[in-house]
């Protein structure tokens, strides 16, 4: 049995929340573990400070798979768009190699040449050691 940590918004409105809250629901076969940094909406909303935000996409991410790190074989980090949900994928880096997990990126976006190139190194290092990218389309 394959058991996941999937890091991605858990809301009841937009494409990326749907898109997790369907992958989620279609994985329930497996144990999957779903770290949220987006409860807007849900009954268990919580503080959305940016502050907040970037706790739980970075210390929060860290912390979280640490604790679990027994409990699930693979990390998958949904990115929703822009430098800030980037960082996700950048945590989900470190934890993956840190602990020799497989990891999987799912990209909900189409970043910008700009934003690539002012961000080059941090791309690189993600696409260098990602095992499963996914480009949603």
């Amino acid at each position: 049995m394959i058991r996941i940590l999937m890091c991605g918004p858990i809301a009841k409105s937009g494409g990326v929340s749907n898109h997790t809250q369907c992958l989620a629901n279609e994985l329930k076969k497996f144990n999957i573990y779903v770290i949220t940094h987006n409860l807007v909406g849900t009954e268990n909303e919580l503080d959305h400070s940016n502050f907040r935000k970037i706790y739980q996409r970075t210390l929060g991410l860290i912390n979280e798979a640490f604790r679990r790190r027994n409990d699930y074989d693979i990390i998958h980090v949904q990115v929703s768009g822009g430098f800030f949900s980037f960082i996700t994928a950048v945590t989900g880096t470190i934890v993956s190699r840190t602990l020799c997990k497989p990891f999987v990126v799912t990209f909900h976006y189409r970043p910008s040449r700009e934003l690539i190139e002012k961000y080059k190194i941090i791309f690189s290092f993600v696409l260098a050691n990602v095992d499963a990218f996914i480009v949603v389309s």
